[in-house]
């Protein structure tokens, strides 16, 4: 009887853990491979479906607030639901800036890169600064920026 009772006990005790862990994921990590379009912009404007609320750099990861065009060659116009989501940077991810610009594309550092992107995030401002991530197993390997 009590061998029973405490094999029912530990099985129900497994199943809480697997229930708790699941809900305590704040933000969905960005798996699927391809290409993840969005503009640098605080709020959705004329002409600009995708936009980022807002995203914050922590470490190697890169977390955005807002909207993206996905596709697994290049960013197709299939718009992706709004969320929370985490861009983890791999550490041979290329950085490049002026993509869009004739002449303009340039690789530059992280540290480079990191600055841009608070720099280009202008929330209301008129600009339209360009994003791409183009993520392989899970991980960024390009990081893109530029005007579109």
């Amino acid at each position: 009887m009590k061998r029973t009772l405490s094999f029912i006990l530990s099985i129900v005790l497994v199943i809480s853990v697997f229930m708790v862990s699941e809900r305590d994921v704040n933000a969905k990590t960005v798996k699927k491979s391809g290409y993840y379009y969005t503009v640098l912009r605080g709020k959705k404007s004329k002409g600009y479906n995708i936009y980022i609320k807002k995203f914050e750099i922590k470490g190697n990861k890169i977390i955005t607030y807002g909207t993206f065009e996905y596709g697994k060659s290049e960013p197709t116009g299939k718009t992706i639901k709004s969320r929370k989501r985490t861009f983890v940077l791999s550490k041979k991810c290329k950085y490049m800036d002026g993509w869009g610009i004739p002449g303009g594309k340039k690789k530059i550092s992280k540290k480079e890169a990191m600055r841009l992107l608070k720099f280009y995030y202008q929330p209301g401002d008129d600009s339209a600064t360009c994003c791409i991530f183009k993520v392989k197993n899970g991980k960024v390997v390009k990081f893109m920026m530029g005007q579109s």
